[in-house]
């Protein structure tokens, strides 16, 4: 008997095994897991379903997690949904491989009791997390948010959603490298490839969209909701991090939040659904100044350290080997022979610098300017470090189309080419600027090699106004370029405007503005921008305005109404050789000198002496002002002042607009004058200089501190607002030149000449005016 009981209980004992340590309501499963797993422990109970830890026989300190329906869910509707819960799970993970999702090592959801065991995380919640007070130091929490960014990211390019992401989904434990994070319940979420064109849009509604709370619980057209399940994510992941600021960033500097701030915003505005694009905005959450710290090589050489370039003004210029390859290609190295002022060094013999060094300044005020505006939230938030390499190369090359006399010729087709485009592109130096990148060889192969194609392309799209801010630094009413040449023009002319200007406060001041799209200052920096727009007036008054200069371009434009004419074809053609030119001289003696003696009689000898003028100046020879008209002249008759007419009274063009049609009237009528008088006067010994200068291209707009949001600066400034708007218009007068031959002829004389003029000049615009009014 007692072996016969031995063996009944050798025989029970043998059946034991099977449950093992299995609580009693899994034994149908503990019949397909018992023999590889114990049973240790429950882990956590949901509304349906309920996870148990298991240990492995073969190594008892490895452990799984074993997810089942709750016991207390009797059969029927409910139990088979949760089924399917645990089966849409499997299908979801099992193809997938992450360290932070589950793994599924065994399943069976078609059992009674349906199960399935994947990977264990040692940790809790992350909302356990939380009410517990843990906190992660900052290269944990890196690490942390990085590993979830890159879960999801796994997911939706594998095709699938998690749709139910919140802190209660998300397990992690204080070491953080050790255990990683692990999110888990994918219950309610979604895969691009099932079968089914309806699924039910399931998930915590407090961290979905309202649009998905509106229809959580619902039915819907999968093909339909497809991006709506991803946005879900997105969404959730911001308000995720949201929640866990206090535990993931506690020790990070207040730069730091505040950009973790902004990124969980973003996410959960919907401005970020892109994964390189979250990744990389988390890059600047880790360093706030990253789009300038990550272009650091830019100013360093290629062994990291530190190299300038000296030049006067600017003095130390830091230069990179990157900026370095471009300075040393021939086209930038040309614009050593193109003066920056041309025909100012006349009467200011400093003025003999050239736009090769404005370049390189221009390139130092752009990382000061960048080194002050990265402070702005704003600004960083919606350039990426990308975008700022561009604007350096930009800020490098914006003058690199500049050839010789570039202004003059612009502002020469503007006066007899008033409205067409074509003209306008062949003469343009910005133009100019673009297809050198786009096409010199050797400069497009070093931007490419050092920079790389991209950037070139960004490059080009802020030179042609297409990047908002970045663009307005380019080309703006307060931009890097004046900002240079203010200063550096005055400090070569010998004017002691310069000394003025602030440039200190002004770029601390910089700030986005109107969403971001434009450049504008903060109210304290009021003055400096005051300062900025007062010295641009005093330089256009004093130097590029002044009357004898301006005597020197009108001789200039003398030579070009004989060369060019109205044919555009001369145009292109003279435009063509000039940006061949090695520099000023050799535009004079290789390009207008064998132009003008190919020209024919009876002009040519003047001609030919107007071309000698500018090589080799002879001062008695200048072309002398006999008549100017500003706007604030009171009319010579009723109602009646010649500028007035020449130049509109207001205009949103970027440039003054000027009636080209009564400026030649005007000069016909001095031309009939004179020979009222029995004086002869050639073609070529009289013009008439309008005031042709750029308006501001945008108004500046001011961040004020007393809840009034951005204004015009015209609105809080005590200045007049000509002075923001139209600087061109007041400060440059119409003036009618004549060649100093027929002004010793007629020196007797000018003032009843003058007088004649007028009148002539105002009974042709009456009849033109009668014949327009029939």
């Amino acid at each position: 008997m007692a072996r016969k009981r031995k063996a009944k209980g050798a025989a029970v004992s043998k059946q034991l095994p099977l449950e093992g340590s299995f609580p009693e309501h899994l034994y149908e499963i503990a019949r397909d897991l018992s023999r590889r797993y114990d049973y240790v422990e429950e882990i956590a109970k949901g509304k349906t379903a309920v996870t148990y830890k298991l240990s492995s026989r073969t190594n008892p300190n490895h452990f799984l997690c074993l997810k089942t329906v709750r016991p207390d869910i009797s059969e029927g509707e409910v139990r088979e949904k949760v089924r399917h819960t645990l089966a849409n799970e499997v299908q979801i993970l099992l193809p997938l491989s992450h360290r932070g999702l589950p793994t599924i090592i065994e399943h069976n959801t078609t059992g009674r009791l349906p199960y399935y065991v994947c990977s264990y995380h040692p940790g809790c919640t992350f909302g356990e997390f939380k009410r517990r007070h843990h906190t992660l130091s900052f290269q944990q929490s890196v690490f942390a948010i990085w590993s979830l960014m890159d879960v999801l990211k796994t997911l939706h390019k594998a095709g699938r959603t998690h749709c139910d992401l919140h802190q209660e989904n998300v397990m992690i434990s204080q070491d953080v490298f050790k255990d990683g994070l692990l999110v888990i319940d994918f219950g309610s979420g979604h895969r691009d490839s099932d079968s089914s064109p309806d699924t039910s849009n399931r998930g915590n509604v407090n961290f979905k969209d309202i649009d998905g709370q509106h229809h959580a619980g619902f039915q819907v057209k999968r093909d339909d909701a497809r991006a709506g399940f991803a946005y879900s994510d997105f969404n959730a992941l911001g308000r995720l991090l949201a929640i866990m600021q206090e535990s993931f960033f506690s020790d990070a500097s207040s730069s730091a939040r505040a950009a973790y701030d902004d990124f969980c915003q973003s996410l959960q505005a919907g401005h970020l659904n892109d994964w390189g694009k979250v990744q990389d905005r988390f890059l600047s959450v880790l360093d706030p100044y990253r789009i300038i710290s990550s272009n650091a090589d830019l100013f360093l050489s290629a062994r990291g350290t530190p190299q300038q370039v000296v030049i006067p003004v600017s003095r130390g210029v830091p230069v990179g080997d990157a900026p370095l390859s471009v300075i040393n290609t021939q086209v930038f190295q040309r614009l050593r022979n193109v003066r920056q002022l041309s025909f100012c060094d006349w009467f200011f013999p400093g003025a003999t610098h050239s736009r090769f060094e404005h370049s390189i300044g221009t390139f130092g005020v752009a990382k000061q300017v960048l080194d002050a505006l990265v402070h702005d939230r704003q600004f960083r938030d919606i350039h990426s470090p990308e975008q700022i390499k561009a604007f350096f190369l930009a800020a490098l090359l914006h003058d690199v189309g500049h050839y010789p006399f570039a202004h003059a010729v612009e502002q020469y087709a503007a006066s007899r080419f008033p409205n067409d485009v074509r003209a306008k592109d062949i003469v343009s130096h910005e133009r100019h600027a673009i297809e050198l990148l786009e096409c010199d060889t050797e400069l497009s192969a070093i931007v490419e090699k050092k920079w790389g194609a991209p950037t070139r392309e960004q490059a080009i799209a802020i030179l042609e106004r297409k990047a908002f801010a970045l663009s307005d630094l380019i080309d703006g009413p307060i931009d890097i370029d004046k900002m240079d040449y203010l200063m550096r023009d005055a400090v070569h002319c010998g004017i002691a405007f310069g000394d003025g200007l602030d440039v200190r406060s002004l770029v601390k001041a910089l700030r986005v503005v109107n969403n971001g799209n434009n450049l504008g200052i903060e109210e304290n920096g009021l003055s400096a921008t005051e300062g900025l727009m007062v010295l641009q007036d005093q330089m256009l008054s004093s130097v590029y305005w002044h009357e004898r200069v301006r005597g020197v371009i009108c001789m200039f434009h003398a030579i070009l109404a004989h060369l060019v004419k109205r044919d555009l074809g001369l145009l292109e053609s003279l435009v063509k050789a000039l940006k061949n030119a090695k520099g000023d001289n050799d535009a004079l003696l290789n390009v207008l000198l064998p132009m003008a003696r190919n020209y024919r009689e009876p002009e040519r000898d003047h001609l030919i002496r107007l071309v000698e003028l500018f090589l080799y100046p002879r001062f008695p020879e200048l072309y002398v002002p006999i008549r100017t008209y500003r706007r604030s002249d009171p009319p010579q008759l009723v109602r009646f002042n010649i500028y007035q007419v020449i130049v509109a009274e207001q205009s949103s063009q970027s440039v003054l607009p000027i009636n080209w049609r009564w400026v030649g009237a005007l000069r016909d009528a001095f031309l009939h004058a004179f020979e009222e008088k029995g004086i002869t006067a050639e073609p070529l010994q009289l013009v008439v200089d309008a005031p042709y200068g750029k308006n501001s291209r945008r108004m500046v707009y001011v961040q004020t501190h007393h809840g009034k949001g951005e204004m015009p600066i015209t609105e809080v400034s005590h200045l007049n607002k000509s002075i923001f708007e139209q600087p061109a218009a007041f400060l440059s007068p119409i003036r009618v030149y004549v060649a100093p031959e027929l002004y010793d002829k007629a020196r007797n004389q000018l003032q009843s000449i003058v007088a004649s003029a007028e009148e002539w000049f105002k009974n042709e615009r009456g009849v033109a005016e009668e014949a327009s009014a029939l």
